[in-house]
């Protein structure tokens, strides 16, 4: 007897086994050469957005229940299953401080039960004393051109 396995990841959910009549249960009786599909099927799933707001700057390193780590600049989604948890982690920009969270009330420290799609928005504010200025350190110019001095 021959026992058949499969290995899925975050993304997938097994579904069974098809193919010759003995594969439906996993368990082969070797009698004869047999042919067995495992079916996967994409795992239900929820997206996140996480946006920025406020006059400072910086980024969002995701804690993913897949066990990926990843650093992002708002405006970012990514997809998460239902019920898993998933971690914001608040990076601000040299001259920023972070704020606070708002948008979904699950939002509030970071840390998401996700069951339902949601949008989280960082609030990345200059630090106090912090004054924006232009490259050329003049006050009109281009917005491209703003960078955070004291």
């Amino acid at each position: 007897v021959v026992m058949l396995s499969t290995t899925t990841n975050y993304w997938y959910d097994f579904q069974g086994w098809s193919g010759d009549a003995d594969c439906s249960d996993g368990f082969l009786a070797m009698n004869d050469h047999m042919a067995c599909t495992a079916t996967f099927v994409l795992a239900p799933s929820h997206e996140v957005t996480v946006e920025a707001t406020g006059n400072g700057s910086g980024m969002i390193r995701w804690h993913h229940p897949s066990g990926n780590v990843i650093d992002s600049t708002p405006p970012y989604s990514n997809t998460v299953r239902p019920g898993d948890t998933l971690t914001l982690e608040p990076l601000p920009d040299t001259g920023s401080v972070f704020a606070g969270w708002s948008g979904h009330h699950d939002c509030a420290d970071g840390v998401l039960t996700v069951n339902s799609d949601m949008t989280c928005i960082a609030q990345f504010d200059l630090e106090s004393g912090t004054d924006l200025i232009f490259d050329d350190g003049f006050e009109t110019g281009s917005l491209s051109a703003w960078t955070t001095g004291s």
